[in-house]
């Protein structure tokens, strides 16, 4: 199964789910929240997707629309997601290889929706984030992690993040039947760079440490479950 189609509105994604019996995607705005700021966004959608050819002049699933239903059911019936930056990949049982992609091109506003192998993911995250394409340095050979002691850390929440370069990595796990003893899990970590050296900060526990450059692509790799060796022979 492969589709991509051009972007799509959070609206059109929600009109298409709607099909599945999905009411709530997971990574978009709320219906609700887009029918507050505006009213008319299900017509609009509707007359998007018929636009595109996606549904027909009588609003019916073509195949391409067919697809995407089972994408966007299969995608929010995962328990496990992960977001690095603007991209949301949600997991599938039964397939160890590709992953469902939600990107956000405009914040809030208009995403992609694909079926992509896990290395077509990874080579992307590396052509966007310009710190994962430099060489590792024998220090980077010489540490995993670590810490930061009190000074480097006060220097280090000083620094205006909006001038830097950030990857977020975010992991989401729900258990199978949510309950308020097990709800699940939400790991986050922001990963940057000071001069040459590389910074991961875990805002959820406050953790900053100094991290290698290969520690930091294992992470990567662990993140969408990749196995670390098979991941350097992808570059």
């Amino acid at each position: 199964m492969l589709v991509k189609i051009d972007t799509l509105t959070a609206a059109e994604l929600y009109v298409l789910a709607g099909a599945a019996g999905v009411s709530y995607i997971f990574g978009l705005p709320e219906r609700e929240q887009l029918a507050l700021t505006e009213p008319d966004c299900a017509v609009k959608a509707l007359d998007g997707l018929i636009e595109k050819g996606i549904l027909t002049k009588e609003g019916k699933l073509t195949r391409a629309a067919f697809f995407m239903t089972e994408m966007l059911k299969q995608y929010q019936e995962s328990k496990e997601y992960v977001r690095f930056n603007n991209v949301m990949c949600a997991f599938l049982p039964d397939d160890e290889e590709r992953v469902i992609v939600l990107t956000e091109i405009g914040p809030g506003k208009v995403y992609t929706f694909d079926y992509l192998e896990k290395r077509e993911v990874y080579l992307s995250l590396i052509s966007k984030v310009s710190f994962l394409m430099r060489e590792p340095r024998e220090k980077d050979r010489s540490f995993l992690t670590k810490p930061m002691n009190p000074g480097e850390k006060a220097e280090v929440r000083a620094m205006d993040l909006d001038e830097k370069e950030i990857l977020a990595v975010e992991t989401f796990r729900f258990a199978a039947v949510q309950s308020l003893t097990d709800p699940g899990f939400q790991t986050t970590n922001l990963y940057f760079t000071k001069g040459e050296d590389f910074i991961c900060i875990d805002p959820l526990n406050d953790r900053y440490e100094w991290i290698s450059l290969y520690i930091m692509n294992n992470r990567i790799y662990d993140a969408l479950h990749i196995n670390f060796r098979a991941g350097r022979a992808m570059v």
